[in-house]
This record gives C-alpha cells, structure tokens and sequence, in this order.
C-alpha cells in the first residue's frame, strides 16, 4: 500500500487544465491516465505505508495546522521520466517556488519520517519541482516532444488560494499504480474538522 498527499487546486485552474487536457488529447491521443485523480499540486509523492489508521491521523493534524495560502502556475513544461520498462513523457503545469511551498515539503518529509519506516519516495527533497500534471504517458516520448513543441508557449499565470488537501491511496506498490482519493480536508481550523470518522461502520448492501 502506499499514500501521498496533495493540495487541490480551485474551479478556474480545475478547468484551465482540463479544457487544455482535453484540447491536447484530441490532437495527440494521449489519453486521460492524469486524470484519475483530480487536478492537484503533490506535496508529498507516494511512500510505502503498512497501514491507514496512522498515517490518516497524521494528515488530520496536518490539514489543521496549515492555513490557506497563495500558489501560482506559470507555464507548460515537459519531463521525461525514466522507469524500469522505459521512457515516459510528462506534461504539466510548473507551479512557481516560494517559501511557503518548500517549507511544507520539507516539514512534511520530516514528520512522516519521524512517525513511519521507509516513508522515502523518488523525486522527494531540495530538488524536488512542485507542479500539476496535466497528461502523462499514452504516447511515446517523441509524441511528447511534439506536443510541447506546439504547446509550449502556453502560459498559465493563474493564482489562487489552496484551502484543500487531499490524501491519496494506492493499494499496488508498483510505478504504474492508479490511486483514488481516499480523503480531503480543508486546510486550517477555522473550517472545522471531519466528523465522519465513525467507529464500528457496517454497511450493509441495499437489495
């Protein structure tokens, strides 16, 4: 099993990066693996869990410690990732650093690894690119390439308040693994805290 935690964007850049998905898909099919999940700007990539209880108490203290904050897009950028079978292209949307950013990275990276055993993930760290993928895979790398050449110029320039965070599940430890959201919450205390934890849930099917 493994989780990851993300910061949901808002509608206007919820629906800026789905028309240009869409846009990019009918011209070069490359499919809609991205988006699985909903559009998002990962904080922490997914880390190999051994269980749900304690790493979501971990991300309900999380969510009411952070208060909203300003994060900006700026422009298309294309990355060309190396995994075990091959290349894969990349496309998303570059999301510009600031402090604020950073220092949750890194808080985050600190804490998880402070609380759980091998909670590393790739990319993770001072070199780490914080961004929203907007199409991955579904073509090959020189399709990719051919996509930015036509969509490079695309500039986002969209600022907006982050006031969710997201945690994602993955039941496969594999790269090529889809995820779900398995959970949000709104960032701060002032918004309240989540009140559907309860405790001996049955369901029961409906016939």
């Amino acid at each position: 099993m493994k989780a990851a935690f993300a910061l949901l964007v808002d509608t206007t850049v919820h629906n800026f990066m789905r028309r240009l998905a869409v846009d990019i898909n009918e011209r070069y099919r490359t499919g809609f693996k991205a988006a699985v999940l909903p559009p998002h700007i990962s904080l922490k990539q997914p880390f190999q869990i051994s269980g749900l209880a304690a790493v979501e108490a971990y991300f309900d203290q999380l969510a009411q410690s952070v208060e909203p904050f300003e994060i900006t897009l700026t422009h298309l950028e294309l990355q060309v990732v190396s995994l075990d079978d091959g290349e894969q292209g990349v496309l998303w949307l570059a999301v510009r650093e600031d402090h604020a950013l950073r220092s949750l990275h890194r808080r985050i990276n600190l804490e998880l690894a402070e609380r759980f055993e091998n909670t590393q993930a790739p990319f993770d760290g001072p070199a780490y690119r914080f961004h929203a993928t907007l199409a991955v895979g579904g073509q090959p790398v020189d399709v990719y390439r051919r996509i930015y050449a036509e969509y490079g110029p695309v500039q986002a320039n969209l600022t907006y308040t982050a006031r969710e965070l997201a945690m994602y599940y993955m039941e496969d430890d594999s790269h090529a693994a889809e995820g779900f959201v398995y959970k949000m919450l709104p960032l701060g205390k002032g918004e309240g805290t989540d009140k559907s934890q309860v405790s001996g849930l049955r369901l029961t099917a409906l016939t």
